[in-house]
């Protein structure tokens, strides 16, 4: 099965679709094998089950280190999500600076987070958060 294949499937197990059942363990499992062999959508998307403790215990270090993975490979949801997680502290030092440019690189990229990380961007230039105002 290739990559795409389990990050299908563990979608299809995290949201309930596809005649499976709604299961975070068994979604986490396959995001976790393909997150093993590089898939950048899949380490985003584990790294989300450790924030939010979906499948796995809540381990905010984790997300950060499964969102860097997805993020150093130019994934723009994984820099949004990591610029989350250096915006608000989760899993990181807080570093509005760092929070800017992920986001920036996230917008210029497009992707399916792009507009909600437009306007996480606009908010950062509206109240100087990483950048002038």
């Amino acid at each position: 099965m290739s990559e795409g294949s389990i990050v299908a499937r563990g979608h299809c197990f995290f949201s309930g679709i596809g005649g499976l059942e709604q299961d975070y363990k068994e979604a986490v499992e396959c995001y976790r094998i393909a997150a093993a062999k590089g898939d950048s959508w899949a380490q985003h998307s584990l790294g989300f089950c450790y924030e939010k403790g979906l499948g796995v215990f809540k381990q905010p270090q984790e997300a950060v280190k499964y969102y860097s993975n997805s993020s150093e490979q130019d994934d723009p949801s994984g820099q949004a999500a990591l610029g989350c997680c250096y915006q608000y502290g989760i899993g990181v030092k807080r570093d509005l600076k760092k929070a800017f440019e992920l986001y920036n690189k996230s917008v210029k990229q497009g992707g399916l987070c792009n507009r909600v990380t437009q306007v996480r961007l606009g908010f950062c230039y509206l109240k100087g958060l990483g950048t002038e105002k």
